[in-house]
């Protein structure tokens, strides 16, 4: 299993940042799917409830990829990246990041690719599939729809995952970390706070442990 790859600066940047939010503060750790719950609207005099639009996601690779934030960068014909390029061994699998509905299709630029198109209104772009899992269906969050490849305009097997939010092409990257790399972090995190240093508050143990935890990442990667 490959290790996702922030750096490792950036996670003692976010572990200090976190010790100085959390020094006024207690600490606790809920459950991660109860924090990232989509919240709801009131319930209306019919009795139906809207669900809100979410940003979060499930990881497309997650057995491990590589990745930067490569949005805007050029591409041949005067193009722009619209996707985050996630390098991976070729047959790796890829899954839904949403519930919804998965369309199939092939093309000379995307390759095996295929679109995957939610409820609540968001759409996902997955191209460069080594293969498709079964035919086009409605699919549940983390269902493998497909293994990585490099079919298409591509340079070596990798996904290039795009996401429209609410009907919007945005920069995948911070959703991408997010569900792929912040889990990590957190983890890492979490297991420094488990033995606290005695006479030290929880904020002080974090700020000490941030300096020296080193999450060993490399994401020094061709931007395909």
């Amino acid at each position: 299993m490959r290790t996702f790859t922030p750096s490792s600066r950036l996670a003692r940047g976010a572990l200090v940042a976190l010790a100085g939010a959390l020094s006024a503060v207690p600490i606790a750790f809920g459950n991660p799917a109860e924090a990232q719950a989509p919240e709801q609207s009131p319930q209306s005099a019919h009795g139906t409830v809207t669900i809100t639009p979410t940003r979060d996601i499930a990881c497309p690779i997650p057995d491990g990829s590589e990745f930067i934030d490569s949005w805007g960068t050029g591409r041949s014909g005067g193009r722009r990246h619209k996707g985050v390029d996630m390098a991976s061994d070729r047959g790796t699998p890829i899954v839904a990041a949403q519930t919804g509905a998965i369309n199939f299709k092939r093309s000379r630029l995307g390759g095996n690719a295929a679109w995957l198109t939610t409820s609540l209104g968001n759409k996902f772009y997955y191209a460069h599939l080594d293969r498709f899992e079964g035919d086009s269906r409605d699919v549940r969050e983390g269902e493998v729809i497909g293994y990585v490849g490099s079919t298409g305009n591509a340079q070596g097997p990798h996904l290039h995952f795009e996401v429209h939010f609410e009907g919007q092409v945005s920069n995948p990257y911070p959703a991408t970390f997010a569900a792929c790399v912040q889990p990590q972090i957190d983890a890492a995190l979490k297991a420094q706070l488990a033995i606290p240093e005695q006479g030290s508050t929880a904020a002080a143990v974090i700020a000490q442990r941030a300096i020296d935890i080193e999450i060993d990442i490399d994401i020094d990667i061709d931007a395909f």
